[in-house]
């Protein structure tokens, strides 16, 4: 089996992490990543400002609004919405954050 970068081991010596971007379509990369978190046994949260629900647990509108802090945080979204998300970590501290990326610049913005 490959052995995972360091930089993924790095990020994932975590235990909690959100990630922002999960959506009511469960077939998103948002969700497919917040899936594999979980089912690797990680606590994972959902961020989304337009669901109360997602993969049938609690959605939460923003990072501050999860009940527990969190190691690190899953980037899953438009450009535009990512930088922000990485305001909301940088206001908490959380110094761990991963941008998707699949096609083209994925969730990275200049």
């Amino acid at each position: 089996m490959a052995r995972a970068p360091e930089s993924v081991s790095e990020f994932l010596r975590g235990k909690r992490f959100a990630v922002a971007g999960v959506s009511r379509a469960s077939a998103q990369p948002a969700n497919a990543i917040y899936r594999r978190l979980k089912d690797c046994g990680y606590e994972v949260f959902a961020i989304n400002p337009n669901a109360s629900k997602v993969e049938g647990v609690t959605a939460y509108p923003d990072l501050a609004s999860i009940p527990v802090t969190v190691d690190g945080v899953v980037i899953a979204t438009h450009p535009d919405v990512s930088v922000d998300i990485v305001r909301q970590c940088s206001k908490d501290g959380v110094a761990r954050v991963w941008f998707h990326r699949s096609f083209g610049s994925g969730s990275v913005s200049p």
